[in-house]
């Protein structure tokens, strides 16, 4: 017999996809931002959404259209069909959008990993994290039709994962350094990245090799290799001129002591990774300072790194 949790919530961090150079392959979670799910009984069977927050009107209460609405109901009917769940009972979720959306942030992979954890806590929590995994791909491309297998890993199980397979769910986590944090900024600008159309043998060999180099300095502890490694050859140099001071920002951060700098994701947010919190402050105060000067509307903020990710609350 499933027990009934209800009016629980859950939370979801942010995360940081691609690294530089794992284009879709890796991800990290952050630190003190985060998306919410509170999850209700309701009279009704299926699954529905009651209301969305903060998200500055951008997302719709359209089940089919929601990652965080179709992650619920996969999971919703998979209980139902495999666990005993009773089909008559019905859930509505209650979203708390705290990470900006369309912001390079992962948030429709923490609204969709906030969504199934939702409702399997709801039944009680029949299934483990990575059980879930496969019905949060399912979700994630039934709205968006591709799929950041790494960004909903991390998101889901914290600290950084390597994602190898999205058919299989083949994800890794991958050791990390004690003391990284990022610095990012987020511009309040409207942006769309645009995605190379052709990448050349002789990139992808070199970003390949990047990422494996920057796995194998994670393992080792080996900062200068993290900052020889984190080279992007494809995402920024196709989108960093839509966003505000891209190259001032980078050298700031480089000569506060930052190991790398880059667009999270697919931008516009951009971070500086750095191996203290003292340096990582003094990225924030410098990046600030460029944007303030240029009374450029903005986020800025310093996290660490999540290391359990969703978590019931």
């Amino acid at each position: 017999m499933i027990k009934i949790l209800t009016g629980i919530k859950v939370s979801a961090p942010a995360t940081i996809g691609h690294l530089n150079c794992g284009i879709d392959n890796i991800a990290i979670a952050l630190q003190n931002l985060a998306d919410e799910i509170i999850i209700y009984k309701h009279g009704q069977a299926g699954v529905r959404i009651r209301s969305i927050s903060g998200d500055k009107k951008k997302l719709s209460t359209a089940i089919e259209k929601n990652t965080a609405g179709l992650a619920a109901l996969s999971v919703w009917r998979y209980l139902v069909e495999n666990h005993a769940a009773d089909a008559s009972i019905g859930i509505e979720l209650e979203i708390r959008k705290k990470i900006p959306v369309d912001s390079g942030l992962g948030s429709n992979e923490a609204l969709a990993v906030a969504g199934a954890m939702a409702v399997n806590e709801f039944f009680g929590g029949p299934l483990t994290k990575r059980e879930l995994l496969p019905l949060l791909v399912a979700a994630e491309y039934g709205v968006f039709g591709e799929v950041s297998l790494a960004c909903l890993a991390a998101s889901l199980l914290g600290s950084c994962m390597l994602a190898r397979d999205i058919e299989s769910c083949d994800v890794h986590r991958v050791p990390l350094p004690r003391g990284l944090f990022f610095t990012l900024l987020t511009p309040h600008i409207e942006f769309w990245a645009e995605n190379p159309t052709h990448i050349s043998f002789q990139a992808a060999t070199k970003q390949a090799g990047n990422l494996a180099a920057l796995i194998l300095a994670l393992y080792n502890t080996d900062f200068n290799l993290i900052s020889r490694a984190m080279q992007d050859l494809w995402v920024a140099p196709h989108n960093s001129g839509n966003i505000p001071f891209f190259e001032e920002l980078k050298e700031a951060a480089v000569s506060s002591g930052a190991l790398a700098f880059g667009m999270a994701g697919n931008g516009p947010t951009v971070f500086a990774l750095c191996n203290s919190s003292v340096k990582a402050d003094v990225c924030f105060i410098k990046m600030q300072e460029i944007y303030q000067q240029n009374k450029l509307k903005h986020n800025v903020w310093v996290s660490a790194v999540n290391m359990g990710g969703g978590e019931l609350e």
